[in-house]
């Protein structure tokens, strides 16, 4: 796609609706940035600052709790 096609369709109502409505969600669960990463519900704030293999832990932990 090029800028002006971007753009055009970012104008349309229909990608207005969906823009508003994910805006409304993240909202609703408290969302103030991204990346944002939930593991059953609870929020791992600051994501970029968490190694790769704490989070891997986080979702086995949370994997582990669910069984």
């Amino acid at each position: 796609m090029k800028g002006a096609d971007i753009a055009g369709c970012a104008t349309t109502p229909v990608t207005k609706a969906q823009v508003d409505a994910s805006v409304a969600l993240g909202k609703s669960v408290n969302v103030t940035g991204t990346p944002t990463l939930f593991i059953n519900g609870r929020v791992i704030g600051n994501v970029s600052q968490v190694p790769a293999d704490a989070l891997k832990g986080l979702v086995d932990f949370a994997a582990k709790q669910g069984k």
